[in-house]
């Protein structure tokens, strides 16, 4: 049985690699080919339906993209990893309305969590709801100040927002300045 469990894992890692080997090399038919087997090796699991409905999203088959979602979310439940599968797939999908919401589910069922926390902060900043996204990466550094994505995040928003009422200069400069010592300035996209 060990040995049946180990080739059906290494089986569904090469599915996963090859989809992304065909995608890589702009093969979206035999793309879809590999993902729909994979779902058919894994029928529960989450991941690969939402990868295979991502696909077909950036395929144009918005419609089949959005049947698979539905089936997801119809059996959620109160699992908030579900929830976050969820919302990061519709922000993949540019459906960010619907990943806003995923990720509150999601916050409702692990209010402590700074990866749900930082996933809603992004979808409110895509939204163009940069006040509630300040609000989300404030509370994270408030209880993770090495949250690093969060601090970056948050010092763009105040150092570029066109709306000078949400713009903080010296705030923005202090959270680059301590993001690029505690990284030793070693992260391009940090030294901005």
């Amino acid at each position: 049985q060990a040995l049946q469990d180990l080739q059906r894992q290494t089986t569904i890692k090469g599915f996963r690699l090859l989809a992304n080997i065909e995608r890589d090399r702009g093969q979206p038919k035999n793309q879809l080919r590999i993902l729909r087997q994979l779902v058919t090796l894994q029928p529960d699991s989450n991941t690969a339906k939402a990868n295979l409905a991502v696909a077909l999203f950036q395929q144009g088959q918005t419609s089949a993209a959005d049947s698979i979602l539905q089936d997801i979310s119809s059996r959620v439940s109160d699992d908030a990893g579900t929830m976050v599968l969820l919302g990061q797939t519709y922000m993949k999908t540019g459906q960010v309305p619907s990943a806003v919401e995923w990720f509150r589910k999601a916050l409702e069922q692990k209010s402590d969590s700074p990866e749900i926390q930082l996933n809603l902060g992004i979808a409110l900043q895509l939204q163009g709801s940069p006040l509630e996204a300040i609000q989300q990466y404030e509370q994270i550094l408030a209880t993770t100040p090495e949250a690093n994505e969060a601090a970056n995040n948050l010092a763009w928003l105040y150092a570029t927002h066109n709306d000078a009422s949400v713009r903080n200069p010296t705030r923005a400069l202090h959270l680059a300045r301590d993001l690029c010592d505690r990284t030793s300035y070693t992260v391009p996209p940090y030294l901005g």
